[in-house]
């Protein structure tokens, strides 16, 4: 068996599932909620854009590479991209963290692919900062594996913070009030910006279709 075409099928077959699993169950993956509203309603339309992301080498890079480092001996004791779900009124919330350990309540995400000039990124804070909601984690870590460098990054809570002051969503100023979160999906879906980062629609695959596309060339 030859691997590259044994590979792309097995996740381009994962992508499909997923995909048709969202639109049909209605779910939101925590990676929608770190991103542009209208960027998850257009995934719905035209989720094949989404799936034919998956066939890409760096994507694939990155897949491998997040293996080879959740492999390793000091994670023995870690579940590995365990999926999660809560709900919140009407929203679903799904989410693969990638690292977790459920004794010391230790969470870890790993980012590849571009070098990232002043880790952490806003929006993978955010994404840990749901995680974090999900599972009531105690400590967290954005581990960057990029082209430049290796770099690992323990989040506080002044990162968290700082992610909603620049998403100027100040009814989330107080962010250890009860059902956070619960308040933080309703925020997103009917009051957030579109696009939510300044730089988004620069990497956004639904952008030649977007009638609300703001290019600005502000890089992450």
């Amino acid at each position: 068996m030859i691997f590259w075409p044994y590979y792309l099928k097995q996740k381009l077959r994962e992508a499909k599932e997923r995909w048709k699993e969202k639109i049909e169950n209605e779910y939101v993956w925590v990676t929608d909620l770190v991103h542009c509203p209208h960027r998850y309603e257009l995934s719905l339309q035209y989720p094949e854009i989404a799936i034919g992301q998956f066939s890409s080498t760096q994507y694939v890079l990155g897949e491998l590479l997040h293996q080879a480092i959740e492999s390793q001996p000091i994670f023995q004791s870690f579940e590995k991209e365990r999926e999660i779900e809560k709900e919140y009124g009407k929203f679903k919330i799904r989410g693969r963290p990638d690292l977790w350990d459920p004794k010391n309540k230790i969470l870890i995400e790993i980012k590849t692919g571009r070098d990232v000039k002043s880790p952490p990124s806003p929006h993978h804070v955010l994404q840990v900062w749901i995680y974090k909601q999900i599972l009531n984690s105690q400590q967290e870590f954005i581990i960057y594996a990029t082209y430049g460098r290796i770099v690992e990054v323990e989040l506080t809570q002044i990162d968290y913070q700082d992610v909603f002051t620049q998403l100027k969503a100040q009814q989330m100023s107080m962010i250890n009030m009860p059902d956070i979160l619960g308040k933080y999906a309703a925020w997103w879906w009917g009051a957030a910006p579109t696009p939510l980062w300044p730089w988004e629609c620069d990497y956004c695959p639904y952008a030649h279709l977007c009638a609300l596309r703001k290019t600005q060339n502000k890089k992450r």
